[in-house]
């Protein structure tokens, strides 16, 4: 019995120094965020989402070797719990790039999660 709460407690702690590199941006309404990634790093874009707002999304646009992409859409967290669920998906972004996060002015908020490197440790 102590053998398994040890192992459970060894692998719980290294769940949560993993998670210690997420960090998670929050936007209010018509807020936006600039994210740079160095050349030799990528960030991994975990979930975006967006609470109210009925007709825009917000979105995460990436600028790299001169082309401008949206990648990504927010999904909308839904008021009543029974609502149909949208997926919430997950992208890896190589650098070098620049990222635009915006929450559109309708949304009460946005929320982004994310890990990034900063190249060879």
């Amino acid at each position: 019995m102590r053998a398994s709460l040890a192992s459970l407690l060894l692998c719980a702690s290294a769940v949560l120094l993993y998670a210690g590199d997420y960090k998670t941006l929050v936007l209010s309404a018509n807020g936006s965020e600039n994210i740079n990634v160095v050349s030799d790093g990528f960030i991994l874009l975990r979930n975006f989402t967006q609470e109210g707002g009925s007709t825009t999304r917000g979105t995460v646009s990436v600028s790299k070797d001169g082309t401008d992409a949206t990648v990504l859409a927010a999904s909308t967290v839904p008021v009543n719990l029974s609502d149909d669920q949208e997926s919430i998906n997950s992208i890896i972004i190589a650098g070098p790039a620049s990222l635009t996060v915006t929450c559109p002015g309708d949304a009460t908020d946005c929320v982004l999660t994310y890990r990034k490197t900063n190249g060879s440790n």
